[in-house]
């Protein structure tokens, strides 16, 4: 696997799939070329009377790269994260459930239509 920390690339592009738990970034080298993508398993809390929306990272990614090899990133922090009652048990089921989602997507070649709405908008 690359050494991300040590890549220099410019700010990612991003969009929330809220209703299927995902935050999906394009991340880019400085000659524009893309580096991966990065794929954040979150849940969301709508706060109409304040106009708000509290994005949660639920802690467990998925870096993908151009030539098709995935890494599923940061389990051991969300099992930390539930020792320390950091998240609930409900949130841990959750990221699992999104998590093998989001997998089953990519395996079945479906990695496309969440990638869509980012390419069209131009990002």
């Amino acid at each position: 696997m690359e050494d991300l920390e040590s890549q220099d690339h410019i700010f990612p592009r991003l969009f929330l799939l809220l209703s299927q738990g995902f935050k999906i970034s394009k991340f880019y080298r400085h000659d524009g070329s893309l580096l991966y993508w990065y794929c954040d398993i979150v849940e969301y809390t709508s706060l109409p009377e304040d106009n708000s929306l509290i994005v949660t990272d639920l802690l467990a990614d998925i870096i993908l790269y151009p030539d098709g090899r995935m890494h599923v990133v940061d389990l051991d922090e969300l099992a930390e994260a539930l020792e320390k009652g950091l998240i609930t048990q409900a949130q841990m089921s959750a990221c699992l459930r999104q998590l093998n989602n989001l997998i089953t997507i990519i395996y079945r070649d479906k990695f496309d239509r969440l990638q869509n709405p980012l390419d069209r908008s131009g990002l």
